[in-house]
């Protein structure tokens, strides 16, 4: 049954995506298109099975790209954790997989670190949270090449927090497990840092 809904949702995740796409590119000048007008978003983060990985992920649209902040608990101390924009909406299953891989609507198949970002790369790429001695991170950055709901558009998609540091490596970066997981959202004005 879990599968059965993850595929209805990411059926009308995608029928969204392609209206966004449609709107953003040819279907309604910038000016009455609602959608177009988001420029802030909100995702939080809840564990998964077995896991304690909770927070708040912030997001705003910048000159150069999206300003991302996240305030995350539940990480393991002193320790790096990968931190990706993935392609689908949580549904609901326990380890997460649901969310597919990392944002790549370039397609290129590549991944990297944010001090490779002249490199091609998955545009979910962020790299990673780095906890303190009490399990608990802070992030910001400018993460280039998405948008709040323009090109390459993250509204709709899920943030995953991986068990382990994100290296760099092929094809995704070897960070292990998916330790939380939530879905990005539109935001109320306020909720930008």
């Amino acid at each position: 049954m879990k599968h059965g809904l993850c595929v209805i949702l990411f059926a009308a995740l995608a029928g969204g995506a392609a209206l966004l796409s449609g709107c953003a590119s040819m279907c309604c000048p910038p000016k009455e298109c609602a959608l177009l007008e988001i420029e802030s978003a909100v995702c939080t983060i809840h564990p998964t099975a077995g896991n304690t990985c909770a927070g708040l992920v912030n997001f705003h649209d910048v000159e150069g790209g999206v300003e991302v902040h996240a305030s995350i608990t539940g990480l393991t101390p002193g320790q790096k954790h990968g931190f990706h924009i993935h392609e689908f909406a949580f549904t609901g299953s326990a380890d997460a997989l649901c969310t597919g891989g990392h944002y790549d609507p370039e397609k290129t198949a590549w991944h990297a670190l944010p001090e490779h970002a002249d490199r091609p790369h998955h545009a979910g790429d962020m790299g990673n949270l780095i906890a303190d001695a009490h399990g608990r991170a802070e992030f910001t950055a400018v993460i280039p090449d998405i948008t709040i709901a323009r090109r390459n558009a993250i509204l709709g998609r899920a943030v995953i927090i991986h068990a382990k540091p994100d290296d760099g490596g092929q094809p995704v970066g070897n960070a292990g497990a998916r330790i939380g997981v939530g879905n990005i959202g539109i935001a109320a004005p306020q909720a930008h840092h």
